[in-house]
């Protein structure tokens, strides 16, 4: 009967000893270097790097988060190279290399900004509701060919800094932009101008962000259940909302 106790002890004791190993392997989770999503310039390395490591940490994984060029990082997941992502969209033929958790990692939405001393439109129902405007959009984006499909005056810029230039100015009357980007600036490299900015509500689009694990890295399918447990946990506790304030300080809204 002793020798069965004590088999049973090492049992366990080897199981046990097995799971911490591995949860002691860091997973390699790669993201796109795109403040303030996530970028190695950022403190924690951004939004994103902070959210995953603390889903992550919460069910006792330890994360190495790698910034590289988005198509190699499609690669390496096609090729089983990497366990996960963050900052990935969802697309039906990418379900062949990828396993999508149940929720998104954040879903970020996009807005149409103006000045609080400048136009005015009431009630704002989407991008139709500029017509008669001049707008900023990044260049090359989906917005400025929504804006031309609708034959609506645009102005193009390089980035979200140089659109809220422009409103500043008066160049533009409102500009597009994900809302996370915008109150990042705001709230950092451009407080300045914090207070004259204002959005309007509602939102025009939303975008969900996920992070994806590779079916071809072994324990795919487990990593990903565990982090789905881990979301849910730091979502439950506060610790989620915690982070993300930190990357949102509201801007006022109409």
């Amino acid at each position: 009967m002793k020798c069965v106790i004590l088999l049973c002890a090492f049992l366990i004791s080897s199981m046990s000893f097995a799971a911490n190993t591995k949860n002691k392997q860091p997973l390699i989770i790669a993201l796109p270097d795109v403040a303030p999503y996530a970028s190695p310039q950022l403190t924690k390395g951004g939004f994103y790097p902070e959210l995953i490591r603390a889903a992550f940490e919460r069910v006792n994984y330890q994360v190495e988060i790698r910034f590289l060029p988005f198509k190699r990082i499609l690669r390496m997941l096609t090729e089983g190279q990497i366990a996960g992502a963050g900052m990935v969209s969802y697309k039906a033929e990418r379900e062949a290399f990828l396993i999508y958790p149940k929720i998104a990692l954040y879903e970020d939405k996009l807005r149409v900004y103006g000045l609080k001393k400048g136009a005015f439109i009431e009630p704002f129902s989407g991008l139709e509701s500029l017509k008669g405007y001049t707008v900023g959009a990044y260049q090359g984006g989906f917005v400025e060919k929504e804006l031309a499909k609708l034959k609506i005056s645009y102005e193009s810029t390089a980035s979200i800094a140089q659109n809220v230039h422009m409103l500043i100015a008066g160049r533009v009357d409102f500009i597009t932009t994900p809302e996370l980007s915008l109150n990042y600036l705001l709230n950092n490299e451009l407080k300045d101008f914090a207070d004259q900015v204002i959005g309007l509500d509602p939102p025009f689009k939303s975008d969900k962000h996920f992070l994806v694990t590779s079916k071809k890295y072994p324990e795919s399918k487990t990593i990903m259940d565990d982090f789905n447990r881990g979301l849910a946990l730091i979502k439950a506790d506060g610790r989620y909302d915690e982070i993300r304030q930190n990357y949102l300080k509201g801007v006022a809204l109409y």
